[in-house]
């Protein structure tokens, strides 16, 4: 638990494949050995492609792709807590 890892490796060894197998989205072909991710691990994945801007950190990329879902889970949240407080109008939805 709290493990985090990296994979290095020259251009074109493999890297992005192994990671596309193990997020799943990139299918083996038939009759390819596959690795399975353990039941409980979580893999995040942050695509060589999503890097947009050469002045940003790998973590501020990624948080910058997550702003419409931090949005969604404060809405969800103070949903949560409208509900929880009794509020059952169309405002707490």
């Amino acid at each position: 638990p709290g493990e985090r890892w990296g994979i290095v490796g020259p251009n074109g060894c493999g890297k992005s494949t192994l990671l596309g197998h193990a997020t799943g989205t990139v299918r083996a072909d038939p009759g390819s050995p596959t690795a399975l991710v353990g039941r409980g691990v979580r893999v995040g994945y942050l695509r060589q492609t999503a890097i947009a801007s050469a002045s940003r950190s790998v973590m501020e990329e990624a948080r910058a792709g997550m702003v419409e879902v931090e949005r969604a889970a404060a809405a969800m949240r103070a949903a949560e807590a409208s509900l929880a407080a009794g509020e059952c109008g169309e405002a707490a939805l």
